[in-house]
């Protein structure tokens, strides 16, 4: 699996972006009498990916990330806001002043969507109560979730913010879920956008312990002007970095010339399977998020590092932001957040992911079809299975060139047998049981008649003589000993085959659990336990020498602005006759014994890849 992470999706929003050409300007200048009121100039850029992006780990790409400006659509800009909140010591405590609707006439006509051609100026006006110290926050694409009301006043969801409305109580007015499995409500009218929380010390550094990530930009005084000519013609001006509030998720397709490496079809010389990608489902998605990114626990954050990597703080990274343009920002990129399933659970309150029940698995593949989804994280105690986002996988696997019913018998999943191949083991165990039995006259396989269901159906297959839907087994009455009772037969040639499954047209299931910051920045079971006591059945993330954060958190999990793409590299044997639904199970992410191998990396939106072996 590659996972990505969307830096492309990051836009620069400064005031008065002096690099923009006067074409881009917004052609509405007064130089008359303001009533009082200013003027700012904001320049919104959209940049591409770094020339040599890297990481928290030092190194560039480190194996697993790389940048990617994503598709045109991701780019589109429908509208923008201003929010101003109060200057506070304490960020989360600035409270709302004012909201403006920003023009998006700049945008108009631009089919450019890299940094350079899509850097804008736009001057707004703002209220007289808006001063320098005061705090600035950029919305791209509100989606209908925000509404800039009278007299500067602005609600989300409905909600008016007031007076006294916190940026905390802000982020969180959309806690509640909104939309539907692909985080629909952010994204169907432009990608929403809003402030990146950004680290004003590197990741390579030893001052990132004791530096700080904010996401409100404070309003400078030269960043003001008194009339629109002046914030036309100004050369100061105040950047906003901004982030897209869904993850994305890609889906790579194999050629399906690649063989399985252990199911077989079990002939006298056992016939490998061919397999392919056909199907894919995000599944387990956070019904809700934060309107802005939490920068809650960065301070625990920034120490974050395995013992493995070498002493790589892997929450900031190593790569100064530069705007449109290429003016250095002196802040880095973060990469982890608390969702609002982390708050949740960590304080052992119900919150219920989105699962699969039913309908048709997506069909499409590649980077060109990707689906998106809320961030969701969580803490070490509950890096499990059920809280975490991940990808359904139909994949199916082929004795020729078309595609087949294939069976399974006994819970073994490595010998596979066509229709015809399961009849003749089902005669076979039909002979074996009737001789266990002392029942045996003269009867041979042959003479054991067996009928399957007219129409193959995907999961389990009963036998039962009385029902068209499941396997039917007779033996010829006339070879037949005296002692001979249909029931036990039946009982008995269960107990002797297990359960049955049809793999309908060859398709089976997988699961792959999407990895944050994965096997490179986050591995497991190899050294990082060093002398302490090694991952084991009864504790899969062991706290050694009080690191188990150090070592384990965000190894798993989604998060904004962050493109994960996935691969199938190999694949060992069939998988599940029937997709996941509901609620899946409340056990460790990783397990001793796995069958899946993948990779993720992360690209400009920042993206990741991942590749699975199943």
């Amino acid at each position: 699996m590659r996972k990505r992470m969307f830096f492309a999706a990051l836009c620069a929003a400064g005031m008065l972006l002096t690099a923009c050409s006067s074409d881009n300007d917004v052609e509405n200048v007064s130089t008359g009498d303001n009533g009082g009121n200013k003027f700012i100039a904001v320049g919104i850029n959209l940049p591409q990916a770094p020339a040599a992006a890297t990481r928290a780990d030092g190194t560039d790409n480190a194996g697993e990330v790389t940048y990617d400006d994503g598709l045109p659509t991701e780019y589109s800009i429908k509208n923008a806001t201003l929010i101003i909140f109060s200057n506070a010591t304490k960020e989360d405590d600035a409270t709302f002043v004012a909201a403006y609707s920003v023009s998006t006439t700049p945008w108009m006509g631009t089919t450019s969507h890299n940094v350079t051609g899509y850097s804008k100026k736009v001057v707004q006006q703002v209220g007289s109560s808006v001063v320098a110290g005061y705090r600035a926050l950029v919305v791209l694409n509100h989606n209908g979730i925000l509404e800039v009301t009278a007299n500067d006043g602005l609600s989300v969801n409905s909600t008016a913010l007031t007076t006294s409305t916190k940026f905390s109580d802000f982020r969180k007015m959309l806690t509640t879920s909104i939309s539907t499995l692909d985080a629909a409500g952010m994204t169907s009218a432009g990608f929403f956008m809003a402030n990146a929380p950004l680290s004003n010390g590197s990741g390579s550094t030893s001052s990132l312990l004791s530096g700080a990530t904010t996401t409100l930009v404070p309003i400078t005084a030269d960043a003001i002007y008194k009339t629109e000519a002046d914030a036309e013609a100004g050369a100061d001006y105040d950047q906003i970095y901004v982030e897209r509030g869904v993850a994305k998720v890609t889906m790579e397709q194999n050629d399906g010339t690649a063989t399985m490496t252990n199911s077989k079809v079990a002939e006298t010389t056992p016939k490998t399977l061919k397999w392919q990608v056909t199907g894919w489902m995000l599944d387990n998605t956070a019904p809700s998020t934060y309107l802005v990114r939490s920068t809650d626990g960065d301070t625990d954050f920034r120490a974050l590092k395995s013992n493995v990597t070498g002493g790589v703080y892997r929450y900031i990274g190593n790569t100064e932001i530069y705007d449109g343009a290429n003016t250095a920002s002196g802040f880095y990129r973060t990469y982890f957040a608390k969702s609002v399933g982390y708050d949740k659970w960590a304080t052992s309150e119900t919150y219920t992911l989105n699962t699969y029940a039913s309908g048709d698995f997506y069909s499409t593949f590649g980077t060109a079809n990707p689906k998106y989804c809320y961030e969701n994280t969580f803490d070490v105690d509950h890096q499990n299975m059920i809280n975490t986002t991940l990808v359904q996988l139909a994949i199916t696997a082929k004795t020729g060139t078309d595609a087949e019913d294939l069976y399974t018998f006994g819970g073994q999943k490595t010998d596979v047998y066509t229709k015809d191949l399961l009849i003749a083991k089902i005669q076979e165990a039909a002979y074996y049981v009737l001789a266990g039995d002392g029942v045996l006259g003269t009867i041979t396989t042959a003479d054991v008649a067996v009928v399957m269901p007219t129409t193959s159906v995907a999961g389990q297959v009963e036998l039962d003589p009385d029902d068209a839907t499941k396997i039917k087994v007779t033996p010829a009455a006339g070879k037949l000993g005296t002692g001979y009772n249909e029931t036990t037969f039946y009982t008995n040639l269960r107990s002797a085959l297990g359960a049955v499954y049809c793999y309908k047209g060859g398709v089976s299931y997988y699961n792959i659990r999407i990895k944050h910051f994965g096997d490179v920045l986050t591995p497991w079971n190899t050294t990082e336990y060093g002398s302490n006591t090694a991952p084991n059945s009864t504790a899969i993330y062991p706290d050694n020498a009080s690191n188990r954060d150090g070592d384990y958190l965000g190894r798993y999990g989604v998060l904004r602005n962050n493109w994960y793409d996935i691969s199938v590299s190999s694949v060992r044997s069939l998988g599940d006759a029937t997709p996941h639904t509901g609620t899946w199970p409340d056990t460790p992410d990783d397990e001793l014994d796995n069958y899946l191998a993948f990779r993720i990396n992360v690209l400009s939106w920042a993206k990741r890849t991942q590749a699975a072996e199943l």
